[in-house]
């Protein structure tokens, strides 16, 4: 019996809190993150999985009371290869 499937998913999500607050107006960060997600099912029991993930954030340095960076990225990305029990 042959047992092929592949399944693939992508996902995004933003957020842009808002601070109203005395001598502080507008956004203090602008964060997106991207994920796309992929599994191979070889047979019933021996699967793969594919997991990548992008991440950006711009920020506003006027609105922190310390020192930080105007953006920030990053990539992660992980596998996994698995068998199943009976």
């Amino acid at each position: 019996m042959r047992f092929r499937t592949a399944v693939a998913g992508l996902a995004a999500e933003r957020q842009r809190p808002d601070v109203h607050e005395t001598g502080a107006h507008g956004r203090p960060f602008t964060a997106e993150i991207g994920r796309l997600k992929a599994t191979h099912n070889f047979t019933a029991r021996v699967f793969l999985r594919l997991i990548d993930e992008y991440f950006t954030a711009t920020q506003s340095p006027a609105l922190y009371s310390r020192d930080v960076p105007a953006g920030d990225r990053s990539f992660i990305g992980t596998s996994g290869c698995a068998l199943r029990g009976p």
